[in-house]
């Protein structure tokens, strides 16, 4: 990996003991514990993503949505504009309009600005990578472990002293936690990789984790809990269906005995020459070209002699395999909210469940884990990466996301539906600029006759619409 040989470079210019806010600290922490975890968290890779072909699709589907928007730094104008744009994002149900009033409040409290080397760093964390590709990455650690490590590497002098001039990030399943437990709550004082040999200081590291409820006096709980811990049987099942219908459908196996049951054999009275040399046909024409292969599906075979048949094993439909591994996906896609329209689940994929599924996408999982990345970003710049007290805040561009934006179709035909609407209200209702006329304000009787109410006369005899014309004397 680029982050390890990174990283082993550092560490190998810095054998000497350093202060905080270096690279690296090869100092003992005061009072710092190691913290060892009761999972495996690198099997869930290893046994998960890289062998389970669900898990992978799940990972992939939220991460590749991860990838989708550009970052930016932001100075906040008007913090309860802010606040009210923050707190609309946070629904996971959230509708077009909803979504269209996020983004006018968003824009009323946030201007982007250039922030100098933040700015860089939200375009470009590293030598490496994009931030779109950094915030997927990192996502993925998380979905699959539990936690995000992300390296802040400080600059030593200059302008930006203090100040972190790349981000990395961390493999989750090899870092350690070492732990304060000198007083409660026990605290995370620093990290450490065996890989590398290297320790990490607090201010250094942003951990982004998922909720570990289970509390443990030894400060295990300060890991984060993987998603797949609680899917861990499921995991090993699927995994294990996999192999067996594989097994079945590569090498088959012996599927079963083909005997001989002819009474005139049974009886006694037979040659053996005569008896081989017709068991050995059979043979040759049942295992070579001539009945094998798939172009003599449905092909009858002849015998001589009556035979039998046994059975040996059961097939992956009379073990259920098959249905099992449906079960197995929709679980999956449960446990990471992910709906299983996306992942292959053909009984619920029609093209209307699909688009919706595509905005759950959206809204119940990538924005989540964007959203938890940003506020992570931001309490660190704002606390230990040197941009306290000043008024940025980063944040990635929702406006990609069109699948959360209003049907404007669909809503047209809502709004030509309405009766006395003026031209301006219509215009409104569907974001459109409104036409400076005092007509266009007025209510229209019928929007497809284009009459303003003011226009609209009503004649004593009841007819509506008629004017001052002449009426002949014949008929008055």
């Amino acid at each position: 990996m680029v982050i390890l040989d990174r990283i082993k470079d550092i560490f190998s210019k810095k054998a000497a003991p350093v202060q905080i806010g270096r690279p690296f600290a090869s100092y003992q922490f005061i009072n710092g514990v190691f913290v060892g975890v009761d999972d495996n968290k690198a099997s869930y890779i290893t046994n998960g993503y890289e062998l389970n072909d669900v898990i992978y699709s799940v990972v992939t589907l939220v991460t590749d949505k991860v990838r989708l928007p550009e970052w930016g730094v932001y100075k906040i104008q008007d913090e309860q504009a802010l606040k009210s744009y923050l707190g609309i994002m946070r629904r996971k149900d959230i509708s077009g309009e909803d979504f269209k009033k996020a983004l006018h409040y968003k824009k009323k409290a946030l201007e982007l600005v250039n922030a100098g080397k933040l700015t860089e760093l939200m375009q470009y964390p590293n030598e490496y990578e994009t931030m779109q590709d950094f915030a997927a990455f990192s996502t993925g650690y998380k979905m699959l472990t539990g936690d995000r490590y992300i390296w802040g590497e400080m600059l030593q002098a200059g302008a930006n002293a203090g100040k972190p001039q790349y981000l990395h990030v961390l493999p989750s399943q090899e870092v350690t936690i070492i732990a304060e437990r000198s007083a409660f709550p026990i605290k995370e004082a620093g990290y450490t990789m065996s890989a590398i040999g290297g320790t990490f200081t607090k201010e250094q590291v942003l951990h982004d984790k998922y909720p570990n409820y289970d509390w443990d006096v030894n400060g295990s709980h300060l890991y984060g809990m993987s998603p797949l811990k609680a899917a861990l049987r499921r995991l090993s099942r699927s995994n294990s269906a996999v192999k067996s219908s594989a097994a079945m459908f590569e090498n088959q196996g012996v599927k079963g005995i083909l005997y001989m049951d002819d009474p005139r054999v049974m009886g006694g009275n037979f040659n053996v020459a005569e008896t081989t040399k017709q068991v050995e046909a059979v043979k040759e024409k049942l295992t070579r070209g001539e009945w094998a292969g798939a172009e003599n599906h449905g092909r009858i075979g002849f015998s001589g002699y009556k035979l039998g048949w046994q059975d040996v094993g059961l097939s992956p439909v009379d073990l259920s395999i098959i249905e099992s591994e449906k079960w197995d996906l929709k679980r999956f896609a449960s446990v990471y909210g992910v709906p299983s329209q996306l992942v292959g689940d053909s009984d619920t994929s029609t093209y209307n469940n699909v688009k919706e599924a595509e905005k759950a996408l959206a809204s119940r999982c990538a924005i989540p884990h964007l959203t938890s990345l940003r506020n992570s970003l931001n309490r660190k710049a704002q606390g230990d990466w040197g941009y306290k007290g000043s008024n940025y805040f980063i944040d990635f561009d929702q406006t990609c996301f069109t699948e959360l934006q209003e049907d404007i179709q669909e809503k047209s035909t809502w709004v030509n539906q309405l009766r006395v609407l003026s031209p301006n209200e219509q215009r409104n209702l569907l974001g459109l600029e409104t036409i400076d006329n005092p007509l266009f304000d007025e209510p229209w009787i019928t929007q497809s006759d284009g009459v303003p109410l003011s226009e609209w006369q009503i004649e004593d005899n009841g007819d509506m619409g008629k004017g001052d014309e002449d009426v002949p004397d014949n008929e008055a």
